[in-house]
């Protein structure tokens, strides 16, 4: 009978142990599945966040505004007429302030006419209510070429010279906002060339 009993006891146990270990394994498959679908879901949400918030390049160009360009002419002086002519140009941005474009202009033309010496835009000054710029020519020891020996020496240079000065930098074909006029000096001083009288006083726009 005890023997029994004692059979019974053994076997109860055996299945209730089962019983308690399917269960557990039940609920920690379920915990794992339960973990595995919240990890996923994280990952999906990391990955549209990230899709979100990086930047489309395409979209990104078009909304950047592009830049509108302008052109200037570089003048030279003809060497029978002495009348104007094109030598060059340069192309500077439109929203660019009128000193900066002067600035651009005068060293673009130094480069074509005049062997890279030094054309300054000090500033730019109302005088009697018109805009003047004041440019200021130097010398560069280290320049094979001088203003005054190369540039001003008779009256056909002194001439060109002047034309090539005076026309690229008031850009009187230009339809936007301009300067009025333009004073010239020399090594800081007041030009006094000889052949080159024009460029003594204020030379005005109109």
């Amino acid at each position: 009978m005890y023997k029994k009993l004692s059979i019974l006891l053994i076997a109860l146990c055996i299945l209730s142990g089962a019983l308690y270990g399917c269960g557990n394994s039940g609920k920690k498959e379920k915990s794992q599945s339960t973990q595995a679908n919240k990890e996923q879901s994280q990952t999906q949400v990391n990955k549209d966040k990230s899709q979100n918030t990086q930047p489309n390049n395409e979209q990104t160009k078009q909304d950047t505004p592009k830049v509108e360009n302008e052109t200037f002419i570089i003048y030279d002086g003809n060497i029978d007429t002495y009348k104007k002519e094109g030598k060059g140009e340069i192309s500077i941005p439109k929203d660019k302030g009128i000193q900066e474009k002067l600035e651009a202009i005068a060293k673009k033309l130094s480069e074509v006419n005049f062997n890279n010496l030094p054309i300054e835009v000090l500033k730019i000054e109302t005088v009697n209510g018109k805009k003047i710029a004041k440019i200021n020519l130097k010398e560069d020891s280290k320049n094979q070429k001088q203003w005054f020996q190369s540039y001003m020496q008779g009256s056909a240079g002194g001439s060109i010279t002047s034309v090539s000065l005076i026309e690229t930098l008031l850009q009187k074909e230009y339809k936007g906002q301009w300067i009025d006029g333009i004073e010239f000096s020399y090594e800081g001083k007041k030009c006094e060339f000889e052949h080159a009288y024009d460029l003594t006083e204020i030379v005005y726009r109109k």
